[in-house]
């Protein structure tokens, strides 16, 4: 067989790749966090405590502002593996200005604290956002890795980033723990090491 048959033999094989909604794919990462939030609430009971921290104005801030992390680092995370949509001129800055609102509130919540309490649930609170973040991290490097990522670290980053913030989120519906060295240590410090995590797996993961 010569190479210009070859050639032609494998042109009148190929098919057309589908592509793959951008809301589709956020659909998909949606349905995943809210099935691991139900899930992890019903496994494991909504805190007793949960309505009465609900009068709090920064408990409440900070549950807002969580939500918001996940949906702008699962919106970011997605654009980054679309080429037309990782030049998107807002999507960093709103990413950053998330994750700093965020961390103002963490701090705010701290300093408020009439002391730092030593936390009484530690590795087991941390054992717990992971048990929430697992199944969201899994499917978000899966579904990524079959993208065209431009930005594989950036992208990295954002998915780690979003399914640590739905382990926070889920271990502050359920735990009966309010100190502030808890929040500190074993929800905001995981989410800066595991993003920063994220970096690297993502350039080792989404390769083309």
């Amino acid at each position: 067989m010569t190479t210009e048959s070859l050639i032609a033999e494998l042109t009148m094989q190929a098919r057309p790749v589908a592509r793959i909604a951008h809301a589709r794919v956020c659909a998909e990462w949606c349905a995943v966090v809210l099935l691991c939030l139900i899930g992890g609430c019903v496994v494991s009971g909504v805190a007793e405590e949960l309505y009465i921290r609900l009068n709090d104005p920064l408990f409440i801030g900070e549950l807002a502002l969580n939500v918001m992390l996940i949906v702008i680092a699962g919106c970011a995370a997605t654009a980054f593996a679309y080429p037309d949509r990782a030049q998107a001129p807002l999507l960093k800055p709103a990413l950053i200005a998330c994750f700093a609102g965020y961390s103002g509130l963490v701090a705010s919540t701290i300093m408020s604290a009439p002391a730092l309490e030593s936390s009484a649930h530690g590795l087991e609170c941390f054992t717990c956002i992971l048990s929430f973040a697992a199944l969201p991290a899994i499917w978000m490097f899966w579904r990524l890795r079959s993208l065209a990522s431009t930005r594989p670290m950036h992208a990295g980053a954002a998915a780690a980033m979003m399914a640590v913030a739905t382990g926070c989120l889920g271990v502050r519906l359920v735990e009966h723990e309010t100190a502030a060295a808890g929040l500190l240590l074993w929800h905001y410090i995981p989410l800066l090491v595991i993003s920063a995590v994220g970096l690297l797996l993502g350039k080792k993961i989404f390769r083309w």
